[in-house]
């Protein structure tokens, strides 16, 4: 089983050492290889950048129109409560009167 390890690890050294060498005989080949996928990259990004961007501008522009349209009709239930309130103000005083008592005998149940 050492003898396994042992060889393993051979392999692993012998071929991090030829990495190394690789590297320092190339060093302008890698730079340039590396240039080249980056440029690819940007390439590839540029290509995709205008559709991500407008399904963005999708999504901000729907995001707008649900606030405004929430907004809207939060102030419409609101004015519609408070004209409702206005008109007939005891039976809101009961209702909450009543829901008052409920909570106060369902929280005194212990």
């Amino acid at each position: 089983m050492a003898n396994t390890t042992n060889l393993k690890r051979e392999k692993i050294e012998g071929a991090l050492r030829l990495l190394d060498d690789a590297a320092k005989e190339t060093k302008e080949d890698i730079s340039g290889l590396v240039r080249e996928k980056y440029h690819n990259l940007e390439r590839s990004i540029s290509k995709v950048e205008p559709i991500v961007r407008q399904q963005f501008d999708n999504v901000s522009k729907k995001t707008s129109e649900a606030y405004e349209q929430g907004r809207k009709m939060a102030k419409e239930k609101a004015e519609f409560v408070d004209e409702s309130v206005h008109t007939n103000p005891w039976s809101y005083i009961g209702g909450a009167a009543l829901a008052g008592a409920i909570i106060g005998f369902l929280l005194g149940r212990k």
